[in-house]
């Protein structure tokens, strides 16, 4: 018998009559089923893998404008209690510090992820 994948979205676009919201759930450093990771920089390079994975995931959405990141009306920063709330929140500030977010410290799926990111656009 074969593992059954979960089923889940990354992003979607629910409306409801003339509103959309874009909704991002829980996106890491994962390239495929692999965690991304440079050893040199851990938390750099997982920071810089979400940000292009949840681009790309907005980019796939079908909208009447580009979205990105920072089109979003809010972020949750789920982090693992194994970087100090400093680390992370030094690298990701500079480009999130436009959005309201919070910085919540979690289980992370996976041991070897350092932090996963959440978000939406109303």
């Amino acid at each position: 018998d074969k593992k059954a994948r979960p089923l889940f979205e990354r992003a979607k676009l629910v409306k409801a009559g003339k509103l959309k919201y874009y909704l991002i759930s829980g996106t890491a450093s994962i390239d495929g089923e692999l965690t991304y990771m440079d050893p040199e920089k851990p938390l750099r390079s997982q920071v810089d893998k979400t940000i292009d994975s949840i681009n790309n995931l907005l980019e796939d959405i079908e909208s009447e404008f580009v979205l990105s990141i920072k089109n979003l009306s809010y972020i949750r920063v789920y982090y693992s209690k194994e970087i100090p709330f400093r680390k992370i929140s030094n690298i990701l500030d500079p480009i999130i510090s436009d959005i309201p977010h919070i910085y919540l410290m979690a289980d992370i799926c996976r041991e070897n992820l350092l932090f996963e990111i959440e978000g939406a656009r109303f």
